[in-house]
């Protein structure tokens, strides 16, 4: 059930069929703009983002969970808005996996910047980084997908359920 195959770090990049649709536009852009996020879910049933992180090793879990949850509290407030969904989960096995998610109808561009500075922070070097980094035009272009895909599926709902993984130096995305 594969939609879509992009190669990353490519501005100019052909978007094919695929990208038609804003979720697949949307996912491809964050993972492409955050190689911290090693793989994301949009849910069009109960409209939420699911941005799912690698940890290695122990850390301040309960504190991290504070701190985001705090922080995503002080940010809508600050921008005049209530949050519907705000989750953190964790799963462990040999490597750890840590879910934030967020209701499609408040997150922003903005928030999503400051709940990965702030995973950064907390975790360092335990939070397990894809290499490529993009250059600053393919960062801008990647961020205005982002603000763009948020704002297109706000207005309409994500048109389908999907999920994007990193692989081999590609994004994949999946319908669910």
């Amino acid at each position: 059930m594969l939609t879509t195959s992009v190669t990353t770090g490519i501005a100019g990049m052909s978007l094919g069929a695929g990208f038609a649709n804003f979720g697949t536009g949307l996912l491809t852009a964050i993972l492409l703009r955050y190689p911290e996020i090693g793989a994301i879910s949009c849910d069009q049933g109960s409209q939420v983002l699911n941005m799912k992180f690698l940890v290695k090793g122990e850390y301040p879990y309960d504190k991290l969970k504070e701190t985001l949850l705090d922080a995503w509290v002080v940010f809508n407030q600050m921008e005049e808005r209530s949050m519907q969904v705000s989750q953190i989960h964790r799963y462990t096995q040999e490597l750890e996996t840590l879910v934030l998610t967020r209701d499609l109808a408040t997150l922003s561009f903005d928030e999503m910047n400051l709940s990965i500075q702030i995973l950064r922070n907390i975790l360092g070097k335990k939070l397990i980084s894809d290499e490529e980094i993009l250059d600053e035009e393919d960062l801008i272009y990647q961020e205005d997908m982002i603000i763009q895909s948020l704002a297109a599926i706000r207005s309409r709902g994500p048109e389908n359920s999907l999920t994007a993984l990193r692989e081999g130096g590609r994004v994949l995305v999946f319908k669910a």
